[in-house]
């Protein structure tokens, strides 16, 4: 078991789990054992069978705290928020004392739609650790889809003043003012993030879109060719574009960056839709008056939408220190029970696609 978890920290993912296939052979009961198994797995990219080993260190030992912690990762790592949040919270209603979990749980939280709970669930982590970036994120991202957005600014403000990811707080801050239909103060913070950053091709298109807001169509299409020269296959980009070409009644140049963002992406709901409207439009400007009453929710999804990145960089962030194993030691000597429940990992390191 020593020689297991040491390849398990070095990153020698295929031996530790070969290493633990030994110790199961001895005893298939031994939940750290299978823990260890599933982090292995988990280091291959091997998520599902990671997740069978957790549930079997689970099936061993009811309150396994760390098995729950280290499931609910590899759930969130897998996008299935739900389930993730359920594995956190039942580790901390096991450990109540166990802060290290507040933050992935208010992410899952998060991205699950619960955003009252991922509120106060950051509130719980910034009383253990004030000066948290990826709370107050966090925090500032979910007041800012309940609509409290003065709340959210405060929020961004905080990380601004401490300067703690000086960009990320730029772009959220934008985004609440966006929302509350303050384009310029939102111009002035995305010309924050891209200052830090003139790269930051969610900058120009958010940009962009507040650009249009305020019917300076040439202002961002100047934003939105900047962001097709640094990502031309974004398809948020395309679509901006053909916003604004089409509010600016340039219908034949909106259907084409519509069209090209169908290429890029044929599933996109929202390109073919507007490409509709602006094929209506062209035969009946009237139809244009529908732009004029979009409500603000839509300009809204635009640029949450364009501002997921921040949420992946947390969720990244979050993965590298959310688990705290401690696959202990064996004591006992093992009686000789062969088992085979997982298959031999064989794996390169690369995610599974399956």
């Amino acid at each position: 078991m020593i020689e297991a978890t040491k390849l398990l920290s070095d990153g020698s993912y295929t031996e530790a789990n070969k290493k633990f296939d030994e110790v199961l052979a001895k005893d298939q009961n031994y939940a750290p054992a299978w823990l260890g198994k599933g982090m292995a797995y988990y280091g291959l990219g091997k998520y599902k069978w990671a997740i069978r080993s957790f549930d079997l260190a689970i099936l061993s030992d009811r309150n396994y705290e760390d098995a729950y912690k280290a499931k609910g990762t590899v759930l969130l790592n897998s996008k299935m928020y739900n389930e993730s949040a359920d594995c956190f919270e039942k580790a901390l209603e096991l450990n109540k004392t166990s802060t290290d979990i507040l933050t992935p749980l208010a992410l899952a939280l998060f991205e699950s739609g619960k955003y009252n709970e991922s509120v106060e669930f950051t509130d719980k982590a910034l009383k253990t650790d004030p000066t948290s970036a990826n709370d107050w994120t966090i925090r500032g991202l979910a007041l800012l889809r309940l609509s409290r957005y003065n709340e959210a600014i405060d929020c961004f403000d905080t990380l601004i003043k401490a300067n703690q990811n000086p960009e990320t707080a730029w772009m959220c801050k934008g985004a609440a003012f966006i929302s509350m239909e303050r384009y310029n103060e939102s111009i002035e913070c995305f010309d924050k993030a891209i200052e830090i950053d003139s790269t930051n091709v969610n900058a120009w298109i958010a940009k962009g879109a507040a650009l249009a807001e305020l019917r300076e169509y040439n202002a961002a299409l100047e934003c939105n060719n900047k962001a097709i020269e640094l990502e031309p296959t974004n398809v948020n980009v395309w679509i901006n574009k053909g916003l604004v070409l089409l509010k600016d009644g340039k219908y034949d140049e909106s259907i084409e960056s519509f069209n090209k963002a169908i290429q890029l992406d044929p599933k996109s709901k929202e390109a073919q839709t507007l490409k509709d409207l602006a094929i209506r439009a062209k035969k009946n400007p009237k139809e244009l008056q529908i732009m004029q009453v979009l409500p603000a929710c839509v300009i809204t999804w635009i640029i949450i939408a364009v501002i997921v990145w921040i949420v992946i960089t947390i969720t990244i962030c979050i993965l590298t220190y959310c688990i705290a194993i401690n696959v202990r030691v064996p004591t006992t000597e093992y009686q000789l029970v062969p088992v085979e429940t997982c298959p031999p990992c064989t794996g390169t390191g690369k995610a599974e696609t399956n």
